[in-house]
């Protein structure tokens, strides 16, 4: 999963379960690249337009960019247009003996289980049994 925010559009969040990266070659065409790190552009959810990375070498012409955000930055986003938002997505709770900042977020919290999932699955899809 990956999360996306146009740079100029407020309203232009994006989460994109199976991105399709982009790279511009010695030639000049634009292929799809395997590489995230590697990539200078993405391809939007409906897969009609190409979108600059911001920060990554250009793929010339005129794109939109767009900046990898945190899965956190995505649901703050989210929730801001909520009526009552609930409180411990941006003040949790602190018990009494726990140091502040020991405590996360609601969307922290996701992020942080997310990432330890997707380490889980890649583990596990090292692992074979013997028959």
């Amino acid at each position: 999963m990956v999360y996306l925010k146009k740079i100029k559009d407020p309203k232009g969040y994006f989460a994109i379960k199976t991105p399709l990266y982009v790279r511009k070659q010695s030639n000049g065409m634009i292929v799809l690249c395997n590489s995230a790190t590697l990539a200078q552009g993405v391809l939007s959810p409906d897969g009609e337009r190409i979108w600059q990375l911001a920060g990554r070498t250009s793929l010339g012409g005129e794109y939109e960019e767009v900046q990898i955000i945190t899965e956190a930055e995505y649901f703050a986003w989210l929730t801001c247009g909520e009526e009552d938002p609930d409180p411990e997505d941006t003040e949790p709770q602190i018990p009494e003996n726990v140091a502040p900042e020991t405590i996360l977020t609601r969307a922290e919290l996701t992020e942080k289980v997310n990432d330890l999932e997707e380490a889980v699955d890649l583990l596990l899809g090292g692992v074979t049994e013997d028959e």
